[in-house]
């Protein structure tokens, strides 16, 4: 986080492996090489980790962070395992804390998300976090008395199995929105989005989400979009009506962004794709996808013809769709004439010469813009 002239980076490491000594670096730009680091256990201890993102109060010169590994809380001994701190941005100093109910029967309790700072239409200053425990907690600032609660999801210890919540909430300016796991213990569905009013701490709707919600969701002028790990969709703000989906394209662990009317999402397979949206329109558009974005075909003189690979046609609707290929060797077939569908792509090498080829099929839905699908192959004479 940059705030002023300095960046606020959390100390952790990759899954805990191995484990490290938690803290909390305050980088000045105009020092770079002379960071402060408040480190959040003793020397000779390791925990407290800092695996989410700092947020900032400028006005109050306050720091927020969440920690993990609630092995051990306690504040006299300088161990903050699992606990939401409040530091002054200066000097890092421990202002207030709120540790994290831990049960004896939790495996590896953490705060899952980052910490969220609002203010209410009242005047009052709060700062919200949801736990791997499934459980929101909004705290009063800059004490860290607890306001209220939530339970958003069952509690676990990996949220990507389908508990917890690892979203971190987005607020409005009236109402908290956040994404879980399951809300029930049977599992269904596997993950959930909350809409809950800020003044009354009521729930005002919630989504049934296909997928796991692991990523924040992002908020703007009458929209929710919702990343999961079955792919994006986009809700109503106001009731939570699912107005669009990329039909299960493949699952999100990353935020939405939103830019100029543009929706970028990073899918788990390294895919990046952009939708645009409508200018003074209400309407969603409809969004034909197409996944992998790309494939390799080799060969080698004597050796079997490269078989057909399946790229999958999706679309937030059934939507009519027409093939072309810009190159004879190239070729497309759909599995069927509206997506969802199923295009098998061969690459044909009868009388081509050794060397690589690239090519592209087109696949053009009715009423939509046309997406592109690169294609190479390779053909040796070894």
């Amino acid at each position: 986080m940059l705030s002023g002239n300095a960046l606020y980076i959390g100390i952790a490491s990759l899954g805990d492996c191995p484990l490290v000594r938690g803290g909390l670096a305050r980088i000045g730009l105009d020092d770079p090489s002379h960071p402060l680091i408040r480190y959040l256990v003793p020397e000779v201890q390791l925990g407290a980790s800092v695996w989410s993102t700092p947020a900032i109060d400028t006005q109050a010169n306050l720091v927020y962070v969440t920690t993990g590994n609630a092995d051990v809380q306690e504040a006299d001994n300088g161990i903050w395992g699992s606990a939401l701190l409040a530091l002054d941005a200066t000097t890092l100093e421990i202002k207030a804390h709120f540790f994290l109910p831990v049960l004896d029967t939790e495996e590896d309790a953490d705060w899952g998300s980052s910490p969220t700072l609002f203010q209410t239409s009242d005047g009052r200053q709060f700062v919200a976090a949801n736990g791997k425990n499934g459980m929101m907690y909004v705290l009063h600032r800059p004490d860290l008395t607890l306001a209220w609660s939530y339970r958003l999801a069952v509690d676990c210890a990996t949220p990507e199995g389908g508990c917890g919540s690892l979203s971190t909430p987005a607020f409005d300016g009236e109402t908290l929105f956040t994404g879980a796991g399951q809300p029930v213990a049977s599992g269904v569905p596997p993950g959930s989005v909350y809409a809950l009013d800020a003044l009354t701490h009521n729930l005002v709707w919630s989504y049934p989400a296909r997928g796991i919600v692991l990523a924040p969701v992002t908020v703007t002028p009458g929209l929710v979009f919702v990343p999961a790990t079955n792919g994006l969709a986009i809700l109503d703000r106001v009731n939570g009506t699912e107005l669009w989906t990329d039909s299960g394209t493949m699952g999100l662990y990353s935020q939405a962004a939103i830019s100029n009317g543009v929706v970028y999402g990073t899918y788990v397979n390294g895919d990046v794709v952009a939708w645009s949206l409508p200018a003074n329109s209400g309407d969603i558009p409809t969004v034909v996808v197409a996944s992998p974005g790309s494939l390799k075909f080799l060969y080698s003189s004597g050796g079997p013809s490269p078989l057909p690979q399946d790229v999958g046609i999706v679309a937030a609707a059934a939507v009519n769709l027409t093939l072309s290929s810009d190159s004879l060797w190239l070729s497309a077939d759909r599995g069927a004439a509206t997506t969802p569908a199923t295009v098998a792509i061969q690459a044909n090498i009868a009388g081509m010469a050794p060397g690589s080829y690239t090519g592209n099929i087109t696949i053009a839905p009715e009423g939509g813009s046309p997406v592109t699908v690169g294609r190479s192959e390779q053909h040796t004479s070894e």
